[in-house]
């Protein structure tokens, strides 16, 4: 261990080349100076880092951390990197100590700017160097299993409890067994941690207590996971525990458990065969209980599952002798009776109603031992093992009465998660409250339920002629849910656009959200209403000529979602989800190569287009989710998808800052153009007329688009403050805020490309922006100058999708004089 926190050694692909960035020491202390290295050195590299003292967001450091020649850049720092002398190809940059008590950090993060405008930045996730308090220290400081471990605690002081822990797996502490517990020990109020009260200061202020040796059969240690309190004062190095492996390689000798192996499935018994090079007897414990002594060999051993519970059993084996312990353990399954069925052909994962009233549920989860589905209705709840397939399918077929059906997968007896592919969704709380906890969530089916019957007809406009209004539900029909869309739906028609865009009304948790945190996406948020009527609004929006895009996330999903919870933070067995460091506005990201993410995203999307006639896409923060070639990964895969669904749905990537070869070279139509948003609001707010920036805004091919419709121009979001409240706050007069926010959507909707407005910028809304509910002032519509802002709009949307040269590729300037 001590050599792999030597130096830790990262490597990232900067193009074709491998570019190795690594420093040490590997894991410093703050009272010691860190040096990073880069190879490939080049004149010019900086980095460019910060710190982190809570969380994960980049902190700026004091100035008393800065090396010489370091200059301000935003939150960061940005320090030039210097060739080592005697390698000229290896640049280094040396920071701290970090021990300066006006700024205590636990972390270093950085990226490289290269001279040539290109960065490593640890593909996207940014470098981190994790910086340790140094408070608790342990001696040996490599511990083996059979040695009494001393654990001082420095600057110390009376009645200082150390928290304690074993085995940690996914930031998750196993409990210390009672038989491993100093005296003066009690269980923490966590259940899980243990508390014990270490001993006075001594004459250097250090508290010093002696723990282990850790040789028990009743659990074996693999790790050890401390941090200090006293008197409600925490010291938990910077957020993180103090961690220190125990050495299990350094015995001359090996106990092996042959069988089971970890991860073996049994239903009525498994046999035991345990490996000896001692002398000696060997222990069996099962769950920390002794099972059994063999005394000879060959050391074997059959155990009946009876009485065992289904589900994981952990099962250790120990030898001693007067000089050594020997240990050995492993975790096998006690699992239901079940049949590996291959899926019928054609079956899709979620629950599947047939026309006689059979339903087949079909969930993908490889590596689980077994599931199991609980159905509910009015008068029972039934549980029924489910089917296994090769691939990691799990599947059932079950004839049912007419009716309504809530139903839940049991997950290997311990998780009740509601289906990753439910169609709706009820999130209700024991309470009758909505819901957040994953066990809450149950999905929905309706058996026997007539299918919604679509009444219009609807012909897409061709997106030149698209005018696009953003808008969310809870602001514009506050407390109404789709049917107040849908009552709204004249006044949007009589503007002259010919597509709405909600926010996205996916499930999430809690009562107030834009939507962005979703976590099912084939379902409806319950606030909003049922399936049946976003189907209605659909309809009623084509019955007006109004096109419905959805705003659909695939970057991430919320942690209660189960999707994320059939794994949890189980990186390497999940299949949808990967380790992630950088920024991910706190959720877990999606992992986009994924064989199985790309089966998933392809799903969610031919699903909103077959079921609910959805005419297009707006994919949000598509430069998180990345992409890869024509149709390879991420965005442009999800571009590729729905184009070969339906040829005419639109494509809309929201990729900040844009990038051209997204919308060229995919499936993709266009693209937000938010550099378009900044320098148009920069102009009117600060009354100045940039030239060369006002035609860059304007021609689309200055930025690298082969034709105006590939980018997506805009004036005002829901990411932004509202263009009457910047223009009021810049200082100007109410007149002239008003002509200058006529302005901005007069540019947005006579600028080539598919121009967006958002809800209330028709008529000066100015509300401070909010993220959750924040409603428009429908008031301001019977008041001038808001009155008359909204005509003009009407009739610029009305000039917009009837006029041919607004919507053509041709775009000459008269005039250049900024004057």
């Amino acid at each position: 261990m001590k050599k792999i926190l030597a130096a830790a050694l990262l490597l990232v692909t900067l193009g074709a080349q491998a570019q190795p960035i690594y420093w040490e020491p590997g894991l410093p202390a703050r009272h010691q100076a860190v040096t990073i290295y880069t190879t490939g050195f080049q004149p010019g590299d900086m980095l460019h880092w910060a710190v982190t003292v809570n969380g994960e967001a980049w902190k700026r450091p004091i100035s008393a951390y800065h090396p010489q020649g370091s200059s301000l850049y935003g939150a960061a720092i940005r320090t030039p990197i210097e060739p080592l002398p005697d390698q000229p190809t290896v640049g280094h940059v040396t920071l701290g100590p970090f021990n300066n008590p006006q700024q205590r950090i636990n972390a270093i993060v950085f990226a490289i700017s290269r001279p040539d405008g290109s960065w490593d930045n640890n593909q996207g996730e940014d470098y981190s160097i994790p910086v340790t308090a140094g408070r608790i220290r342990i001696s040996p400081e490599q511990p083996t299993a059979n040695e009494i471990i001393t654990v001082t605690v420095f600057d110390s002081a009376p009645d200082t409890y150390l928290r304690w822990g074993v085995n940690a797996e996914r930031n998750q502490w196993e409990p210390v067994h009672p038989v491993y517990h100093p005296e003066s020990t009690q269980w923490a109020d966590d259940a899980v941690g243990a508390d014990t009260l270490l001993p006075p200061p001594n004459a250097e202020g250090h508290a010093v207590l002696q723990i282990g040796p850790f040789n028990r059969g009743e659990q074996l240690v693999r790790s050890l996971h401390m941090a200090v309190h006293w008197k409600g004062v925490w010291d938990t190095d910077s957020g993180r525990n103090y961690n220190f492996p125990l050495d299990w390689e350094s015995p001359p000798a090996t106990l092996e458990l042959v069988h089971p192996a970890t991860g073996t499935s049994a239903h009525d018994a498994v046999s035991i065969e345990v490996r000896n090079p001692m002398d000696a007897a060997v222990e069996l414990w099962l769950n920390g209980e002794l099972l059994t002594t063999l005394t000879e060999a060959p050391y074997t051993y059959e155990l009946s599952l009876e009485d065992q519970e289904m589900g994981p059993h952990r099962l250790t084996v120990r030898s001693e002798t007067e000089s050594t312990v020997l240990l050995d353990s492993t975790v096998f399954w006690r699992v239901p009776e079940m049949e590996s069925l291959p899926m019928p052909a054609g079956t899709e994962y979620g629950a599947t109603l047939h026309e006689d009233n059979r339903v087949t549920f079909a969930l993908y989860a490889p590596g689980k031992q077994f599931i199991e589905l609980v159905l509910y209705s009015d008068t029972e709840t039934t549980q029924h093992p489910m089917h296994t397939a090769s691939d990691g399918s799990w599947w059932l077929t079950l004839e049912l009465e007419p009716g309504r059906y809530r139903y839940q997968y049991l997950i290997e007896s311990d998780l009740l998660l509601a289906d990753p592919y439910s169609r709706q969704v009820d999130w209700t709380n024991p309470a009758g409250q909505k819901g957040w906890l994953p066990r809450d969530t149950f999905s929905v089916i309706e058996v026997g339920a007539e299918p919604y019957v679509w009444e219009s007809t609807f012909t897409r406009p061709d997106l030149d002629e698209l005018v696009i209004y953003e808008l969310y539900i809870e602001d514009f029909a506050p407390r109404e849910g789709f049917e107040g869309i849908i009552r709204r739906l004249d006044y949007i028609a009589d503007l002259g656009v010919n597509a709405i865009e909600p926010l996205p009304w996916h499930p999430w948790t809690g009562m107030e959200s834009w939507g962005y945190n979703p976590a099912y996406h084939f379902a409806v948020e319950q606030l909003y209403g049922t399936p049946h009527q976003l189907k209605r609004l659909i309809d009623e929006s084509h019955k007006r000529g109004m096109a419905v895009i959805i705003d659909m996330v695939l970057n991430h999903a919320e942690w209660s979602s189960s999707l994320y919870q059939l794994y949890g933070n189980d990186y390497d067995a999940s299949p949808y989800f990967r380790a992630h460091t950088g920024h991910n506005w706190g959720f877990p990201k999606i992992d986009q190569q994924s064989p199985a993410v790309k089966r998933w995203t392809a799903d969610v999307i031919r699903f909103w287009i077959r079921e609910y006639r959805i005419d297009g896409f707006r994919y949000d923060a598509t430069r998180w989710t990345g992409w890869q070639g024509y149709n390879d990964w991420g965005a442009s895969w999800y571009a590729y998808v729905a184009r070969q669904e339906d040829p005419t749905n639109y494509q809309i990537a929201e990729h900040l800052p844009i990038e051209p070869p997204l919308i060229t070279d995919t499936e993709m139509d266009t693209g937000w153009h938010a550099e378009y948003r900044w320098r148009i609001r920069e102009m009117i707010t600060r009354a100045h007329l940039n030239v060369d920036g006002f035609k860059e805004a304007m021609n689309a091919r200055r930025v690298g688009f082969t034709h105006p419709r590939q980018r997506l121009p805009y004036t005002e979001s829901h990411d932004e403050e509202r263009v009457v409240r910047e223009l009021r706050e810049a200082g100007f007069v109410e007149d002239e805020v008003f002509r200058r926010a006529a302005m901005a959507i007069a540019l947005t909707l006579t600028t080539p490309g598919v121009p967006m407005i958002f809800a209330g910028q028709e008529f000066g809304e100015d509300t401070a922006k909010r993220v959750g509910w924040n409603p428009l002032n429908w008031s301001l519509l019977n008041q001038e100058p808001n009155r008359r802002l909204h005509s003009q709009t009407r009739d610029l949307i009305k000039l917009r999708t009837q006029h041919p040269a607004l919507r053509g590729d041709n775009l000459r300037f008269v005039v250049t004089d900024a004057a």
